[in-house]
């Protein structure tokens, strides 16, 4: 019985005229939601040290410069969640349909309405310069987003660390999208002609 083997190579790539390192700008931001940047800044750090291809470098030693874009970020709660008490319209009227006092306002400490998931998109255009020769070499938009569950640690964590408990879910979420994304735009870069081109030999004397 015979049997074959496949494995993939990444020798296709080949880097433009003797490039050798990469300088990766800190996240700009123009969105009113802030989004963690410093996650989506090591993803891409990450992404292009473990390519193989290129070494990170500061931006006045590197042959390529990379900055990221942040914007349109958009956060939304949703399934609100009220199985033990109703909302009840005239919830602020008395007995002859008058608002109440402000004295008169029940003193809550808890809401009876709440929501459980929540969705964060946003958008980061991304653009690669070729420092030496001042060329664009990848200019792209990419769009980020997924739901996580705001209250997903069981049992439910106390009221004082909820709050805590749902940034680190959020976090949680940015770091594995972040980690796609950066895999995303290494592979997008070296799919350009710039990359995929082989560079002349060099001449002889």
């Amino acid at each position: 019985m015979c049997s074959c083997t496949y494995r993939f190579t990444n020798k296709y790539i080949f880097v433009p005229d003797g490039a050798k390192t990469i300088a990766i700008a800190p996240i700009f931001d123009s969105s009113r939601i802030v989004v963690p940047h410093d996650l989506l800044w090591f993803s891409l750090q990450q992404a292009f040290a473990s390519s193989g291809h290129l070494t990170l470098a500061s931006p006045n030693k590197a042959d390529l410069f990379l900055q990221a874009h942040v914007k349109n970020a958009v956060s939304a709660e949703y399934e609100s969640d009220a199985s033990s008490t109703l909302p009840d319209p005239n919830m602020f009227l008395d007995d002859t349909g008058k608002p109440f006092a402000p004295t008169d306002y029940v003193d809550l400490h808890a809401a009876d309405n709440f929501s459980k998931r929540e969705r964060l998109n946003f958008t980061v255009l991304i653009e690669v310069w070729d420092l030496r020769n001042k060329t664009l070499m990848l200019r792209k938009e990419y769009t980020l987003g997924s739901n996580f569950n705001m209250f997903s640690i069981q049992p439910t964590p106390p009221q004082e660390s909820q709050y805590i408990r749902n940034e680190e879910n959020a976090e949680l979420l940015v770091a594995s999208m972040a980690k796609d994304f950066a895999k995303n735009v290494v592979s997008d870069l070296f799919s350009t002609p710039y990359f995929s081109k082989k560079s002349p030999p060099p001449k002889l004397r």
